[in-house]
């Protein structure tokens, strides 16, 4: 009565050319190659046999996917006389002599584990490797879905790069399309623990070290802050990817109340260092900031600012840690001084102003109105009091001894003249003098002495 056999046609995933023979080890027709198989044991299931017989062969998991027929063996000069049962499958798995996987093909002759062959696809998705086990409540300090830790022999040689993560892609096929391709992807539901890190590297700082290095020329997009530093709360602050909004890029601590500082060091002795805020893509459209040069015993700065909700401030310029000049948001320039002193575009306190040119005043007739010749002028010159005097230090840095006149003094002398606000001004805490104002009283003055004068030489 003939016997009952399996057979198995193996051949590499997406080729079907190739298939897998074994030697034979026994009699008959020992040393011979054959498909592996074997008998079906009493109510062994005929493909349950076939995966037996090729799991004692060949150490292979054979998934039959296809039932290809039967065929008799029959040699009567060895009284040998079977049907067999052929099932045809595609490798799914090996583990060669050195202990390397292949998974959808014979293992990489230099990967201990390898993916290969078309992989398998539902409901529009597909994965190489997809790990969604659950840790057990024995993990209460760490849980890895992957680990690398590689080490290297204890020959001597030099291994140019160790890479535990390597990302590339082969040659897509015609007509295919890939939209988006990433290189590492955390999903936005990566969002349940107390603290949660898209990328954590906790390099400790050192000589070529670098917690994140990109190399590559490309753009660097961040829809979010970057923060750099730690306690100290140092950091980068943009918002780069709201259309409605204008691109920026600002610097600001994350501590309350504290003020953050740009730090722009030259690289090298007598270096310059230089800070260019434009407005545009011109460098002829600068808006300024603040500009701060640190010496070694001085700050050279220029600052200006807006407060809340639309307070600008003036733009100041200090020297030696103190403030030398500024200019108000009304177009007013102080020098020497913080203090308003009334409506006066150029206000200098200290020792004066000095000049190699003539300081004028526009008089010319065309901006004039409301013209009038002086009435008198020797009354109000013959009220005047002349006095020497010494400016207070709180008040100016020049001590030398003045002359010039009171300003309570000239109101009383000018009480009632049309021109009294013209010389004698109303500063924000105190009296001010146009001096070049008493010139014109003084010439009135003469003429009306002059005028005397002819009238006794007329006699």
């Amino acid at each position: 009565m003939p016997k009952s056999t399996v057979a198995a046609i193996i051949h590499p995933a997406g080729d079907r050319r190739t298939i897998l023979l074994t030697r034979r080890n026994v009699n008959p027709f020992n040393g011979l190659w054959c498909l592996p198989g074997g008998h079906v044991e009493d109510f062994e299931p005929a493909e349950q046999a076939v995966r037996r017989e090729v799991k004692e062969e060949t150490n292979l998991d054979f998934a039959p996917d296809q039932f290809v027929g039967w065929f008799e063996e029959i040699f009567p000069e060895h009284r040998f006389h079977a049907v067999a049962l052929a099932f045809a499958g595609a490798e799914r798995m090996r583990i060669d002599s050195s202990g390397n996987v292949g998974i959808g093909g014979t293992a990489n002759a230099a990967s201990r584990f390898n993916i290969a062959g078309t992989l398998p696809t539902s409901g529009n998705e597909s994965f190489g490797a997809f790990m969604n086990g659950t840790f057990p409540s024995g993990a209460t300090s760490n849980a890895y879905s992957f680990w690398s830790y590689p080490a290297t022999t204890a020959a001597s040689y030099t291994l140019t790069n160790l890479t535990h993560y390597y990302a590339d892609h082969r040659t897509f096929g015609a007509g295919s399309t890939v939209t988006n391709q990433y290189g590492f992807r955390v999903a936005s539901t990566l969002t349940g623990a107390t603290n949660n890190f898209g990328f954590y590297s906790d390099i400790a700082s050192g000589s070529n070290r670098w917690n994140f290095y990109a190399a590559g020329t490309a753009d660097n997009y961040f829809a979010g802050n970057v923060e750099i530093g730690s306690g100290s709360g140092q950091r980068i602050k943009g918002n780069f990817s709201d259309a409605t909004k204008s691109n920026r890029l600002s610097f600001q601590t994350n501590v309350a109340n504290s003020s953050t500082n740009i730090q722009v060091i030259p690289n090298g002795t007598n270096q310059r260092s230089s800070l260019f805020l434009f407005s545009d893509q011109s460098a002829n459209n600068c808006s300024l900031g603040a500009i701060s040069i640190i010496g070694s015993s001085s700050v050279f700065a220029i600052e200006s600012a807006i407060e809340g909700s639309g307070t600008f401030l003036p733009i100041t310029f200090s020297t030696s840690n103190a403030e030398r000049m500024r200019i108000t948001t009304g177009g007013e320039v102080y020098i020497a001084g913080t203090t308003d002193q009334g409506a006066y575009n150029l206000q200098v306190n200290g020792t004066g102003v000095w000049g190699a040119g003539a300081y004028v005043n526009g008089s010319d007739a065309r901006l004039k109105d409301n013209i009038q010749s002086l009435d008198s002028g020797l009354d109000v010159i013959k009220a005047m009091r002349p006095v020497t005097f010494q400016y207070k230090p709180d008040y100016s840095k020049d001590q030398s001894v003045q002359p010039g006149f009171i300003a309570q003094e000239l109101q009383t002398a000018m009480a009632g003249k049309s021109y009294l606000e013209g010389v004698v001004q109303e500063g924000t805490n105190h009296l001010n003098v146009a001096y070049q104002s008493i010139i014109p009283i003084l010439v009135k003055a003469i003429q009306e002495l002059e005028a005397k004068v002819a009238i006794l030489e007329a006699k």
